[in-house]
């Protein structure tokens, strides 16, 4: 293919916010431009080098590695340059040596540990060091030499080209382009006579953003996303509509008078000849001195660590494991991956040695009896009939992948070791890529457009979260249409967002992914670092990663490894018992007494009501029942649930297709759960070997049409070869096996789970205080999750919570003498710093002797902030019983604190005091008067800085009014039985409205007592006057029926009111404590008004050290707001 002009500038939509470009669309392009070459040059990234790699040869057209640089040209302090001060180079790989000096500027770049302020740039010195193999392009007017020219600089252009020059000699050119930019018009005659002047060839390029000029408008409107301005912002950069994929015909016209830079961009494709390798062999760091050493060492390992596991586990029928030993052996050691075991049995090994707790195993690598033998997983995968064929195939080869489960807070100690094992520069992250969605794209171009917020917003809302693009979702939602076709603003900005979604918009890095290499990581791929994370990330995604030769290892952090690692260093603490993890059975009798019961909050991957509410109905015996609910609890075989019930309990036949399938489908009951189980079926029914048998997994799961076809006329053949089934049998259990395969789960992964979800259970139902204790101390900031772990240890276990204490609580939750003691670090708006620092102060010097001790000591910790919410939860009530005190003189113990810690016992706040104030609590004594906080005022700060009540709950005050009236309870609902009229007094926590499927208005209620949770439900009319009602009230008396379903009883609601109403009507007796005489006026005028009724008032007035009590002559019939408005008064109010 003869070219006239080749693309020598071409960004992808890697080059983040400015191409709306993909790299799979460029062959096209250039085989309809009839261009025999193409340059890929996104800006300070080259993410797309090895797919362009990869899809240009395929379509015969060659590639070149390139990349657009930041350059900064400066010779002043980078510290005081502006963000947009630095020029643009564009680099071409002529060669190897040439791409490996691009990854190292790249790696310069982005690892450069100051100046973030101006993005990632080189400079001219690095630029020198790093330019054998490149050719380089000057920029044009955005290049060094272009800058200077439009600041009128001729002579300093002369020297950026004279030191652009020296670099690269005869492969540095001058770069012209033809936008119809202002700037490129003032420049080129610059450039032109530097080029005549000084002898550097020209060559024309023409900046491509985007693919053709009806795409202008949307690749304008990505600039406008990513750089949040509006289209109609006459300040904001934009983009020329020449930007896009020109052909040589028009580039030849365009550059009619310089022939010579249209010429030169053929010559130097000439000059490249270099394209990233995509079929590269694994390059893994050698474990041992050479491959025959790894594969000894592998094999010794394997049998020595297989003989210690079946010691360990008393297994005497030793046969079948060495045989899959040796199976397994011989697939890894002719893959070529015995180093790949070593690695990761390595860093594993090092976990155990440094407290750092790894899960038993997860997902397919758990089939394997090599990884169980080398301590990689924890799990007999011959116990559980796991296929290693699931992990690695032995009819093709595909690289291995263990996901390993370690404590979060591990994590990085162990990339530490890695590091320092490997070399730092051949270990590296993976990046990731943020893009564009569907409804977020809604959203950014309606705002780029102008359009009013809430249009664009309902738009976006109508787009299924499940649809696969926009356009989809379009063109199956009649409502969308109805909008666009009404909304001529709206219709456009669909049709760019469409265009838009899936562009980037940001980078980032994988959560899990570590690349592990035999050599530095630049000399395979580049690399990318984000400022805020030491370890800089490979350039290349997942797929090309691999393509490339490098290796990925999974290290995902798994926060219920915290919870089981704290809650054996608590069980050790509390009880002397040292548990081993690994050892906890599967078939204990308290654990299955638990799973029965569904007690399972907190319980890994079994916690959701649906589940617990499954569990009871399911009533398991079996840790095997536990998998197979693990596996079938997700979407798709949710459904065959209620069947699997059945049949477990024999209210349903268990049916087998052939006798040869019952030994594979009997643990479930005939019903198929696992991936396994289809590989299986095809081995017993159909004679597939190992390898077939997983392709059936892979082409069903993945959807391969051509080799799902295949490999159904080889099953059909092959059930009439081994005479198992009639073609049509076959046939229609092959239609089953796809169905299935649509939900299929790995059953390697969920017996892994659920033996981590074992072991929850053990914990939680022989030790629950220390396990609910590391529950709550893994969810310290979410209060609702706290509030639930609170409800399931008080109403399940009666276990009690004792309140946070300065002197007794430590920063995490802890448990002493079977109660739990409230966690200080749990309290709104503390965090672990101050109270580590504080219980560290506390273990170093001894208690807090008082307020004063207290405020001394712990100067340096406490703010304003930290000490309120003390105050509202009682942490220091021990020091000081009045809360009010401590909270309204906040300011004072910080000033008083703040003179201790800058003067010792020296200064004090407060006259007339000594020199030692400690002994004397100065500080407390000398704190104004409060009025202590009402017993409903003490509960609402507790509900404010934790989340949720702890010493009381509101209605405890009323315990004795409702016993008296026989008002039910959370505690006695279920006693009650369905539809039964019903009378509950209820604290709100929250309610919603809704609509149901029919229209009618709905309201669901969450609430409490004393006893435990109260759930709510109104229809129709009523639940508008309900909402109204709640807005206003907090505790109420419910009246309605019960509804007894799923092992839940709630409340069908009839009529809600105000509990003060009902409680007025009540009331024998009514108690005030008054602090402040000063409201007796204001107390004798509420009592007044009120009618004589059946209410003795009893007053307690409070004054220095005495009370005095009276009781009033005349009995009173009080109001709904009697109560409400006494405590305003600043009274303590209680009703009997």
């Amino acid at each position: 293919m003869e070219s006239q002009f080749i693309h020598l500038r071409t960004h992808s939509r890697f080059s983040v916010g400015a191409s709306t470009l993909r790299v799979k669309d460029i062959p096209a392009l250039c085989l309809a431009a009839g261009m025999s070459a193409c340059a890929l040059t996104d800006t300070n990234l080259m993410s797309g080098c090895a797919e362009f790699s990869d899809v240009m040869p395929k379509n015969k057209v060659q590639p070149i590695i390139g990349l657009e640089v930041s350059l900064n040209h400066h010779s002043a302090d980078p510290k005081i340059l502006r963000a947009g001060s630095l020029s643009r180079v564009v680099l071409l790989a002529q060669n190897h040596a040439g791409y490996l000096n691009l990854c190292d500027l790249n790696r310069i770049m982005y690892m450069r540990g100051d100046n973030h302020h101006l993005g990632p740039y080189i400079t001219f010195d690095e630029l020198a060091a790093h330019s054998d193999g490149l050719i380089c392009l000057s920029g044009a007017h955005t290049g060094a030499i272009g800058q200077a020219l439009l600041n009128n600089q001729e002579s300093q252009a002369q020297i950026h080209a004279r030191h652009f020059l020296d670099i690269f000699g005869d492969r540095f050119y001058m770069e012209l382009q033809r936008h119809g930019f202002p700037e490129q018009e003032k420049t080129e005659p610059g450039f032109l006579k530097l080029a005549l002047d000084m002898n550097i060839p020209i060559v024309a390029t023409n900046d491509v953003c985007f693919a053709a000029p009806e795409n202008y408008e949307s690749a304008d409107a990505l600039g406008c996303v990513l750089g949040q301005t509006k289209v109609i912002d006459p300040e904001r950069p934009r983009k020329s509509s020449e930007q896009y994929f020109k052909s040589p015909q028009q580039m030849v016209e365009l550059f009619a008078d310089l022939p010579e830079a249209v010429e030169n961009t053929v010559n130097i494709a000439q000059r490249c000849g270099f394209m990233v390798n995509v079929h590269e062999r694994p390059l893994l760091p050698r474990f041992g001195d050479d491959l025959e050493t790894e594969c000894q060492m592998l094999r010794d390992n394997t049998m020595s660590g297989l003989a210690e596991r079946l010691r360990q586990h008393n297994i005497t029928d030793t046969e079948p494991y060495y045989e899959q030993a040796e199976f397994e052996l011989q697939v890894i050691i002719g893959m070529g991956f015995p180093g790949y075991f070593l690695i990761v049995a390595d860093y594993i090994d090092w976990c155990r040695k440094n407290d750092v707790l790894t899960g038993p195993g997860r997902g397919s690598g758990a089939g394997s009896i090599v990884a169980w033998a080398l301590g990689i997983t924890h799990v007999n995968p011959l116990q559980y009939g796991l296929l290693f064929e699931r992990f690695l195939n032995p009819d093709r080869i595909s690289m291995p992948d263990f996901d390993v489960d370690f404590e979060p807070t591990g994590i990085e100690r162990v990339l530490a070791y890695i590091c320092d094992k490997y070399g730092h520069d051949s270990v590296c992250r993976i990046i990731t890529f943020g893009s564009l969605q569907a409804r977020g794209a809604i959203r950014d171009i309606g705002r780029v457009y102008g359009m009013p917020y809430s249009k664009s917003d309902r738009l976006s809302k109508l787009i299924p979260q499940d649809a696969k693009t926009l356009k989809d979702a379009v063109e199956t939602s009649t409502e969308i249409q109805d909008i666009l076709d009404n909304d001529d603003d709206m219709r456009k900005v669909v049709t760019v967002a469409e265009e838009l979604e899936g562009s980037l918009r940001n980078l980032g890095q994988h959560a899990c992914g570590v690349v592990i290499g035999d050599r530095p990581t630049t000399q395979i791929a580049p690399v990318y670092r984000d400022p805020a994370n030491p370890l800089p990330s490979c350039q290349f995604d997942g797929h090309y990663l691999e393509s490339a030769g490098l290796i990925k290892f999974d290290f995902l952090g798994l926060e219920t490894l915290v919870v089981l690692k704290y809650a054996t260093r608590l069980i050790a603490k509390t009880r002397g018992i040292n548990i081993d993890l690994d050892k906890i059975p599967v078939d204990d009798a308290k654990t299955m007494a638990l799973w029965q019961k569904g007690l399972t909050e907190g319980i890994f991957q079994f916690d959701a009501q649906f589940v617990q509410q499954t569990l009871r109905k399911m009533h398991p015996t079996s840790f095997l029942e536990i998998s197979a609910l693990n596996a079938l609890n997700r979407p798709g075989p949710i459904a065959f649930i209620p069947q699997f019930i059945a049949r477990m309990h024999g209210d349903e036949p268990v049916e087998f297709v052939h006798p040869k399938a019952e030994p594979i489908l009997k643990e479930t009951y005939g019903i198929i759960v696992y991936q396994e189980q289809v590989m299986q079926l095809t081995r017993a029914l159909a004679g597939f070997t190992r390898g077939q048998s997983d392709n059936v997994r892979k082409a069903m799961g993945k959807k391969i049409a051509k080799m799902m076809d295949e490999l159904e006329v080889k099953f059909l053949d092959g059930c009439e070869e081994q005479k198992t089934l009639d073609r049509v049998t076959a046939k229609d259990l092959w239609e089953k096996f796809k169905e299935f395969a649509k939900y299929a789960f790995n059953k390697s992964h969920a017996i892994a789970y659920s033996i981590v979800a074992n072991q929850c259970a053990y914990l939680k139902a022989n030790y629950p205080a220390e396990f609910l204790a590391a529950s709550m101390s893994s969810n310290l900031n979410d209060t609702d999750q706290l509030a639930i772990f609170v409800d399931d240890a008080k109403t399940n276990f009666n276990i009690p919570i004792v309140a946070p204490d300065i002197n007794e609580s430590e920063s995490l939750f802890t448990v002493r003498d079977g109660k739990i003691i409230y966690g200080l670090a749990a309290i709104k708006g503390v965090g672990t710093a101050a109270t580590d620092a504080i219980v560290a102060e506390r273990n170093a010097n001894g208690k807090f002797k008082n307020l004063t001790d207290f405020a001394k000591r712990c100067a340096p910790i406490i703010n304003k902030r930290i000490l309120e919410a003390f105050a509202k939860v009682g942490v220091l009530d021990t020091l000081e019983s009045n809360r009010a005190a401590v909270y309204m003189n906040a300011d004072a113990i910080l000033s008083y604190a703040s003179k201790s810690r800058d003067g010792g016992n020296s200064l004090s706040l407060f006259a007339n005091t000594v020199e030692d104030d400690v002994t004397e609590n100065r500080l407390q004594k000398n704190l104004p008067r409060t009025a202590p906080w009402t017993f409903g005022q003490r509960l609402e700060n507790e509900l404010s800085a934790l989340g949720f009540y702890i010493s009381a709950h509101p209605l405890d005050q009323y315990k004795h009014l409702i016993a008296r009236a026989k008002l039910a309870t959370s505690a006695t609902l279920e006693a009650l039985g369905d539809r039964k009229p019903v009378q509950i007094a209820a604290n709100v926590n929250s309610f919603s409205r809704r609509r149901t499927k029919t229209g009618k208005d709905m309201i669901t209620i969450n609430a409490s007592d004393s006893f435990g949770n109260i759930d709510a439900v109104a229809f129709g009319e009523s639940a508008a006057a309900f909402a109204q009602i709640l807005s206003g009230e907090n505790v109420v008396l419910i009246s309605g029926k019960t509804s007894a379903r799923d092992d839940r009883v709630s409340i069908f609601v009839d009529s809600i009111a105000p509990l003060s109403q009902w409680m007025a009507r009540i009331a024998k007796k009514m108690t005030l404590d008054i602090w402040d005489s000063a409201v007796l006026a204001d107390v004798k005028k509420a009592l007044d008004v009120l009618p004589r009724g059946h209410t003795q008032v009893f007053l307690n007035l409070h004054a220095a050290d005495k009370i005095a009590s009276l009781a009033l002559p005349n009995l009173v019939e009080l109001s709904a707001n009697t109560a409400g408005d006494l405590v305003a008064l600043g009274i303590r109010v209680e009703i009997e």
